[in-house]
C-alpha cells in the first residue's frame, strides 16, 4: 500500500512539473513567434501573407501552424499550410510538413511548385537571429550544417525520401549532402530540361539513360526508383552523376 501511494504521488508531481515545463515553454514560443511576427520579421523585410500562427500540442510535443506564407523582398513563399512539431531543444528532433508550396521570384527561377514536404530534423546548438553575414558567419564556422533525419518532397508525383545534411559553406552558400530513393526519375530530367532548360536535349537523354541503367524495382509497389546522393557543392546542384544545374549566388545583407 505504501508502495502504490509512494508511486502514485511520483505520477502527480512528475504531471505538475512537464505541466509547468510545458505551459512555461508554450509560453516562450507564444512570445518568440509574436515579437517576430510583428516586429523582428517585419524589420528584416518579412512581410507576412496569413494570421499570426498559433501553438497547440499539450501534453504531446508544441505545435505551430501558419498558413499562407511570406513574402522577402521581391520572393513570395506560399503553402496551404505549415506544421512544426516538437520541443525546441538543441539535438531533439523537429518535424516539419507543408502542404501545396509555391516559390516566386527567386533569381533564375520565376516559379517552383511542391505538392507536399515533410522531414524531421535534428535541432542545432543555436540558429542565427538574423538571415545577416553577421550572424551567419559565426554560425557557419560554430555549426555550418543542419541534420536531417528524413526527407520526402512531392511533386506531381516524382517522390524523393533521404537523409542528409543542408548548410553553409565559407562563402556562406548552401551546401547539400542527401542519400536518397527518387520514384519517377523521367519527371526530374523533364523539370530540369524543360521547366527550367538547364538540361539541353542530348544531356537530357544521356541523363536519362544513365538513370534507367541505374534503376531498380520495388518488388512490392513494381515502381522504378534510383538512389542517388544529391549534393550542392559550389552553386551547382548535383543528382547523382548529372550536373544538373548552377545555383544563382545569395547575396546576404549585411
Amino acid at each position: 500500500m505504501k508502495t502504490m501511494r509512494n508511486l502514485f504521488i511520483t505520477i502527480i508531481l512528475f504531471a505538475i512539473i512537464y505541466s509547468g515545463a510545458w505551459l512555461y515553454m508554450s509560453m516562450e514560443i507564444k512570445s518568440t513567434i509574436k515579437q517576430f511576427y510583428n516586429i523582428d520579421g517585419p524589420a528584416q523585410g518579412y512581410k507576412f501573407l496569413g494570421d499570426s500562427p498559433t501553438t497547440s500540442g499539450f501534453p504531446f510535443a508544441p505545435t505551430i501552424n501558419y498558413k499562407k506564407g511570406f513574402r522577402l523582398n521581391d520572393s513570395i513563399i506560399q503553402f496551404e499550410d505549415l506544421t512544426v512539431k516538437g520541443f525546441p531543444i538543441p539535438h531533439l528532433p523537429l518535424k516539419i510538413t507543408a502542404d501545396k508550396i509555391a516559390i516566386q521570384n527567386l533569381p533564375n527561377l520565376q516559379l517552383y511548385e511542391v505538392d507536399k514536404l515533410e522531414t524531421t530534423i535534428a535541432i542545432p546548438k543555436y540558429v542565427p537571429q538574423q538571415f545577416t553575414k553577421t550572424y551567419l558567419s559565426p554560425w557557419q564556422q560554430d555549426i555550418g550544417e543542419v541534420k536531417f533525419k528524413s526527407i520526402m518532397l512531392d511533386k506531381n508525383g516524382m517522390v524523393i525520401n533521404g537523409k542528409g545534411t543542408l548548410g553553409l559553406d565559407e562563402n556562406l552558400q548552401p551546401t547539400l549532402n542527401l542519400d536518397s530513393k527518387l520514384k519517377d526519375y523521367a519527371k526530374l530530367i523533364h523539370f530540369l530540361s524543360v521547366e527550367t532548360s538547364e538540361l539541353k536535349p542530348i544531356p537530357a537523354a544521356i541523363a536519362m539513360g544513365v538513370m534507367n541503367n541505374m534503376a531498380e524495382t520495388d518488388p512490392e509497389t513494381g515502381e522504378k526508383f534510383v538512389e542517388i546522393d544529391v549534393k550542392i557543392k559550389d552553386q551547382k546542384l548535383y543528382a547523382g552523376p548529372i550536373n544538373a544545374m548552377r545555383l544563382p549566388t545569395i547575396v546576404w545583407p549585411n
